[in-house]
């Protein structure tokens, strides 16, 4: 159909929606259509290229902690509807020109999924809902913010009790952010294997969630 738009940056889930639509008729839809469709060409000439200088804006802003659409908060969930567009993006192959947008990305799912903790985040507290974005130089500074905070937002809030393999509390959207993992370690992202295979093991032992087919994520070989 011939849509005014196929994009829209309400939200971080909103741009990631219209991107997978975007590129996917970019790189697969018919190249001569009946009237009522439009070619290849338009997504590939008109739609797709004016998606870079959008998303360009946030990777060129010096952010430290990344962030496209929603820069002042880290929006739990939606940003695993971005890193699996984004994974998918990059594993394709046809669009180069976007992987920068990609890893920039992805940079807050695998610094917060990091088993090691080499970015100064602790992985037992991989999706805080909505956490505010402030001046924050880096993960390590973020987390201390999450900490400051944790008790009005009713969050866990003191690391020396939680567990040395595991969550201090059981979050739902688990599943979202193994198969954001998924995808971007098929993608190649650095780091996003270690933390793919961290997180399935624990939602192995969170095993309610299975008998609603919950433990699927797409295998990252």
């Amino acid at each position: 159909m011939k849509l005014p738009s196929l994009g829209s940056t309400i939200s971080p889930r909103a741009w990631a929606w219209g991107l997978r639509d975007i590129f996917q008729m970019a790189g697969w839809s018919l190249d001569v259509t009946p009237s009522w469709l439009l070619p290849r060409s338009h997504w590939n000439d008109k739609v797709r290229p004016a998606q870079l200088p959008f998303a360009m804006k946030f990777v060129n802003s010096g952010a430290a902690i990344h962030a496209i659409t929603a820069p002042a908060a880290l929006p739990a969930f939606m940003l695993e509807y971005q890193c699996i567009v984004m994974g998918w993006i990059k594993w394709t192959g046809k669009f180069p020109e976007f992987d920068p947008v990609v890893e920039w990305v992805a940079q807050p799912r695998i610094a917060m999924s990091d088993p090691s903790d080499s970015r100064g985040w602790d992985h037992r507290v991989p999706e805080p809902y909505y956490l505010p974005i402030g001046n924050e130089k880096n993960f390590t500074e973020l987390f201390q913010s999450y900490l400051l905070l944790a008790p009005s937002k009713k969050w866990p809030a003191d690391p020396s009790t939680w567990p040395a393999d595991g969550y201090p509390v059981h979050n739902g959207y688990e599943p979202w952010w193994r198969s954001a993992l998924a995808a971007l370690s098929l993608a190649g992202l650095k780091g996003a294997r270690e933390g793919h295979d961290w997180t399935a093991k624990q939602l192995a032992k969170y095993n309610p969630y299975a008998s609603n087919g919950f433990t699927w994520a797409i295998p990252p070989e």
